[in-house]
């Protein structure tokens, strides 16, 4: 009789914890707020509402794609460029919140960077702080990267 009542009461709890968690609210009421620990923010671009920020941390460039939804700030996951590359593509097909869009990001110790898409069209992007980020509306792929030298001594 004890056990059953244990468990009556473990599974109440579990059940209450749970109630709780998903009444909690997700996101943040601040965008600087859904930047990961340890990283910093290099360049902000929008599309829409939804801000792409390029942030970095002591390793690697990362994407963070954030949208407002019931006056919080949340994040859609965008995996990280690899380590040693020096132009990386992510694109949303797009959803309810996030517009479709492309974007390619990486390294580059020059003062400027050029990237041309399939389509033909072009962006020049400022370097900050040795990195870039070049946002566009819709699913179009990279057809390559022009980066500039790095200022000589």
């Amino acid at each position: 009789m004890l056990r059953r009542i244990l468990l009556v009461i473990v599974g109440v709890t579990l059940v209450l914890d749970a109630l709780v968690w998903v009444a909690l609210p997700e996101g943040s009421r601040r965008l600087v707020g859904v930047v990961p620990d340890g990283h910093r923010v290099l360049v902000t671009r929008s599309v829409g509402n939804v801000r792409i920020l390029l942030t970095k941390d002591a390793k690697k460039l990362s994407l963070v794609v954030a949208y407002r939804k019931h006056d919080r700030w949340k994040t859609v996951k965008v995996e990280p460029a690899p380590a040693a590359s020096n132009a990386a593509w992510a694109a949303t097909r797009g959803f309810k919140h996030v517009p479709a869009f492309s974007a390619v990001y990486g390294s580059n110790e020059g003062p400027t960077v050029i990237v041309r898409w399939a389509d033909g069209t072009t962006n020049d992007v400022p370097t900050v702080q040795g990195a870039y980020l070049a946002v566009r509306r819709g699913l179009v792929r990279p057809e390559g990267v022009v980066l500039s030298a790095a200022p000589g001594p």
